[in-house]
């Protein structure tokens, strides 16, 4: 599915692609403490420890540090990034129960997004129904950690991509992007992702095909997507990227991930 835009969102994401150029993923601060500070409302006894795993760029981090969340860690490298961004040993987990003897010695995916526009929300919903299991089960005496990934990093980052090509296959339009399922999309393949892709051109809209920039054959990023007619150079974008998108992207044939910059 996707879905054309414009307005103040599509000046602030030419600005962006203006000054930075693209593949280009845009992280928000702001977001990122909006949903640690929305997750300590709806679950206030519980310590949210962030799973690094889904997105471990250090701004991150720093974000979190300064917000005073706990980190979950998987191995020693993401140890040392949370401790490099600034957190004590006291706020971190190492919850991978495969520890190699190195890391041992040195000392997902369970709150949901919403990844399409009018899809319902059911963080607090599912919030509620814990907080009453914890009230239930729990003495108050008794510390209770979570570690949310996908809840936090997810809504903060959009990725901005540029049409860099186009054909006429299978009696469709496709247009070729400069990121793609090797890239910042790896979420596609790894975490069975789906996204809203959304441009900003509007016209009359025809089922088109959405490819990746790899000359390879699996890098088809979406079919079937409702789209108007687009021109080389023409802006496509994805919000609520931020988790398992960028941790998972490679340079496969040399090809590199999408720049990644902090907003407010």
């Amino acid at each position: 599915m996707a879905r054309a835009s414009a307005g103040s969102n599509g000046a602030r994401l030419r600005g962006l692609v203006q000054r930075h150029g693209t593949p280009l993923v845009a992280i928000s601060r702001s977001a990122i403490r909006m949903q640690l500070n929305r997750f300590r409302r709806a679950l206030p006894r519980v310590e949210p420890f962030y799973a690094v795993k889904a997105n471990p760029h250090p701004d991150i981090l720093k974000v979190l540090v300064s917000g005073g969340a706990g980190f979950d860690v998987a191995s020693l490298a993401e140890m040392t990034a949370a401790i490099e961004a600034g957190a004590g040993p006291e706020r971190i987990i190492f919850a991978n129960t495969i520890k190699p003897a190195r890391s041992i010695a040195a000392i997902g995916g369970g709150f949901p997004i919403t990844h399409f526009d009018g899809e319902e929300d059911v963080f607090e919903k599912i919030a509620k129904i814990i907080m009453r299991e914890i009230e239930r089960l729990f003495d108050r005496k008794v510390r209770i950690i979570a570690e949310p990934g996908r809840f936090i990093a997810g809504p903060a980052a959009t990725l901005i991509m540029r049409v860099i090509g186009k054909a006429i296959r299978e009696n469709k339009h496709w247009y070729y992007l400069d990121d793609g399922v090797y890239g910042d999309l790896s979420g596609i393949i790894f975490d069975h992702a789906q996204y809203e892709f959304k441009v900003l051109r509007s016209g009359r809209s025809q089922l088109s095909t959405l490819a990746g920039p790899t000359c390879d054959s699996l890098d088809i990023i979406a079919r079937g997507q409702d789209l108007p007619e687009l021109e080389i150079g023409d802006i496509v974008y994805v919000e609520r990227v931020g988790a398992y998108s960028t941790a998972t992207a490679t340079a496969f044939n040399g090809i590199a991930p999408a720049k990644i910059v902090m907003v407010a």
